[in-house]
């Protein structure tokens, strides 16, 4: 399971959007001595909402980065009918009571192609909802799989892991998806101590000549620590832009409505569009006290079934949770959908750091 970028598609160059500031080795706060971040402003679509669905911590692989719970092999895979029942309930209670109309729905684990029920739950939720369907995966699984399965998603993320990763694997598993019109993309996650090792791996990546997409992204653990050269190397997280088949495909499948390239508004009335890694390669990830919209436009399923925030905030500002794998869930989930408070001390979602918040008074 990693957390990946999901503006896939920004081709801007960075002089589009400001450059993270890396003129002091200490991280940005969001409170300046100038002037006051206090809302974030995404240019998700209102009619939009993401669903983050982790599906098992069972893994093929063992990264040492890898955020805890996420590839112990506690938790099996859920039980294929509920989860159809009770995942077609929590969608019709978006529609019915906040007017959402586009889901996408992203897989991680653990690894998710390990599901046995992997190609019917994503063919259920394509069919009845059309939904967007994408996943995490490290693409390790044979090509013959990947012929079989891979149509079923809309697009698929490729992991790269430099410990584990077969480059010419992932190069072949990416070909073959870019022929059925998949959208697809590697990710490769930048450890700073083989740092030589995963640069390598991005331009042995960019040997193919099927042009999808090459993503950088920065890793998060306590021991990591990035130098003011691999910022500024992480700062372009876009090492390959896609084909213009590619975007139109993307456009096609409706992706543009998810896009996390947010707008940041300061109490100087200044405003700043920035890319999507901007806010955490500075530092700017603490909205503890903040109003955020976890829970309205975005939510994460954990591997027990709890909805909630991926950080682990609660939604709905209740004061009790509701779990997705429960019998009695169809009975019980009826919220109103409401933003919250955050909770929590540092923000480490991509989607989440970048969706609608404000500070709150």
């Amino acid at each position: 399971m990693w957390a990946v970028n999901y503006d896939k598609y920004s081709v801007h160059t960075m002089s589009n959007f400001d450059q993270p500031n890396f003129s002091d080795e200490s991280p940005v706060s969001v409170e300046h001595s100038f002037e006051q971040l206090i809302r974030i402003q995404s240019n998700q679509k209102k009619d939009s909402f993401r669903i983050e669905l982790f599906l098992s911590n069972r893994c093929n692989y063992k990264c040492w980065y890898c955020f805890p719970g996420s590839n112990e092999g506690t938790h099996g895979w859920p039980d294929l009918e509920l989860i159809k029942k009770n995942l077609s309930h929590l969608i019709e209670h978006y529609k019915k009571n906040i007017g959402k109309k586009d889901f996408y729905l992203h897989l991680i684990g653990g690894e998710p192609t390990i599901w046995k029920d992997f190609g019917e739950f994503t063919k259920y939720f394509k069919e009845k909802f059309n939904c967007l369907i994408s996943m995490s995966t490290n693409g390790s699984r044979t090509l013959r799989w990947w012929e079989e399965y891979g149509h079923y998603n809309d697009i698929v993320m490729l992991s790269c892991h430099h410990e584990r990763v077969d480059v010419p694997h992932i190069i072949a598993v990416a070909d073959l998806l870019y022929k059925k019109g998949v959208s697809v993309d590697a990710n490769v996650l930048m450890d700073p101590h083989a740092w030589d090792k995963c640069v390598a791996i991005v331009e042995q990546l960019k040997s193919s000549k099927k042009k999808w997409a090459i993503n950088v992204l920065e890793i998060y653990h306590s021991t990591v620590n990035y130098n003011e050269e691999q910022k500024k190397y992480l700062s372009d997280c876009n090492k390959r832009n896609p084909s213009f088949f590619e975007l139109f495909n993307w456009k096609k499948r409706r992706f543009e409505k998810f896009n996390s390239t947010p707008t940041l508004h300061f109490n100087n009335k200044k405003k700043k569009r920035v890319l999507q890694n901007y806010l955490s390669l500075n530092g700017m990830n603490n909205f503890k006290g903040w109003q955020c919209n976890v829970g309205v436009d975005t939510i994460q399923i954990d591997k027990h079934g709890l909805i909630k925030g991926s950080c682990g905030n609660r939604l709905y500002n209740l004061n009790r949770s509701f779990n997705l794998f429960n019998k009695d869930f169809t009975i019980n989930f009826y919220p109103d959908i409401v933003p919250t408070i955050c909770e929590r001390e540092r923000c480490k979602c991509q989607p989440e750091i970048n969706c609608n918040k404000k500070l709150y008074e």
